[in-house]
Order: structure tokens, then C-alpha cells, then sequence
């Protein structure tokens, strides 16, 4: 029971400290985000990219982490105004990918990793390279604490925004009124995702490497 409090507190103290470094980024709000939402249970490049890592994954947590790439994918479509955006298939390619070296490399600091996996598998299907930048540059940049600047900014900074509202559970909305993100999570429902990443680091390195794994597990926050 001391254990799991010690846990327990660490994680509500590593919750604090994301939810202060993100802080600056939280907008005032934006009507342009009142609008009607287009919630995205469904997409051929979404489900063509999970057929690898289903077994990997496993039911359970394929169905958090799937779960997950869909809300993240419809909050970032809204944030761009557009749910049938162009760079759609470049989005939810890097999406399927961006967190999927906790699980196909066993590693907490999982960003390179994933990276590596997305940008192979946009390479695989014969993007150009302004596509499989655009990949690369969403899975490193996802969570970063300020905005943004290159090529597609607008698409990094969308999918960076819509990951931190689903990740921080909508206690940072960027902007996004909280009915929209009540109907997302009423249609994709969380299915223990955040249960799944608080136990992750145990997981992959025990209670005795947990300290460490902590550490390696704040690397992924990129200024």
C-alpha cells in the first residue's frame, strides 16, 4: 500500500508539473472552436497502419491506445477547421505511431523511436519527403511546450494541441469548448488509457527502476 501511495504521488506531482509547463500555451479561447465537431471513429490509414501492432499491443491495450489516436485525430481536424484536411493521411499515419515505442521498443523515452517507425512506414507507401517530414515532425514535436515554427506549423502545432487535451484528460482545453470534448469522449471512450500510461513505467522497468524510468519518461517533453 506505501508503494502504490509513493506512486500515486509521484504521479499526481508529474501531472502538476505538465499541467505548469503547458500553461502558457493555454489560449483564452476561440470561437472559430464553437462550431459543431465531426467526431472520427474510422480511417483507412488509421486501421491499415494498427494491422502490425495489434498483436503487439494486445486487446486491452489496443483498444486504449487506438481509442486515443481517434480522439487525438478528430481534435486536431478541428482545430484546423477541416475534417477532411490534406494532410489528413500524413496525421493520422504519424498519430498510430507517435507513442508506439512504449510497446514495440520497450523504451520511455519512446519519441525517437516512434519516429523511426513512422517515418519508415510513410516511406514504405512512397510519400514524398515534404509528407514524411511532416510525419517525422509531428511524432517529435507532440509534446513540446511552446509553438511550433516550420513547414505545416499549422499541423504540428494542431496535432501537438489536440495530443495535450486528450493527454491532460481536457483539464488543458486549448481553447476547446468542453461539450465538444464530453461528445468525443462519450463516442471514444477513454477505455483506461490514462490507467495505462500511469502504470507503464512500472511495467517496463519495475519499482526499483522507476526513478530512472521517470527521468527517461520526461524526456519525450521537448522545448
Amino acid at each position: 500500500m506505501g508503494k502504490l501511495l509513493a506512486i500515486s504521488l509521484m504521479a499526481a506531482l508529474a501531472a502538476a508539473g505538465i499541467a505548469l509547463m503547458y500553461a502558457p500555451l493555454e489560449p483564452k479561447g476561440n470561437k472559430e472552436l464553437r462550431g459543431p465537431i465531426t467526431v472520427v471513429t474510422s480511417d483507412p490509414v488509421v486501421e491499415e497502419q494498427f494491422v502490425q501492432y495489434k498483436k503487439l499491443l494486445g486487446e486491452s491495450d489496443y483498444t486504449a491506445y487506438s481509442g486515443h489516436v481517434y480522439r487525438v485525430l478528430t481534435y486536431a481536424l478541428h482545430f484546423l477547421g477541416d475534417v477532411n484536411h490534406p494532410k489528413r493521411d500524413a496525421i493520422a499515419l504519424a498519430l498510430v505511431h507517435h507513442d508506439i515505442g512504449l510497446w514495440a521498443d520497450e523504451v520511455l523515452g519512446y519519441i525517437e523511436p516512434s519516429q523511426v517507425r513512422g517515418t519508415d512506414a510513410a516511406a514504405a507507401l512512397g510519400w514524398d519527403a515534404e509528407q514524411i517530414q511532416l510525419v517525422d515532425d509531428i511524432i517529435h514535436w507532440h509534446h513540446k511546450t511552446s509553438p511550433f515554427e516550420g513547414l505545416n506549423a499549422d499541423v504540428v502545432n494542431a496535432v501537438m494541441k489536440a495530443d495535450l487535451v486528450d493527454f491532460s484528460i481536457s483539464i488543458l482545453s486549448m481553447g476547446l469548448p468542453w461539450a465538444h470534448t464530453k461528445t468525443v469522449v462519450k463516442a471514444i471512450p477513454l477505455a483506461g488509457f490514462h490507467t495505462m500510461l500511469l502504470w507503464m513505467p512500472i511495467k517496463l522497468k519495475g519499482l526499483a527502476g522507476l526513478p530512472q524510468g521517470l527521468m527517461e519518461f520526461m524526456s519525450i517533453f521537448k522545448r
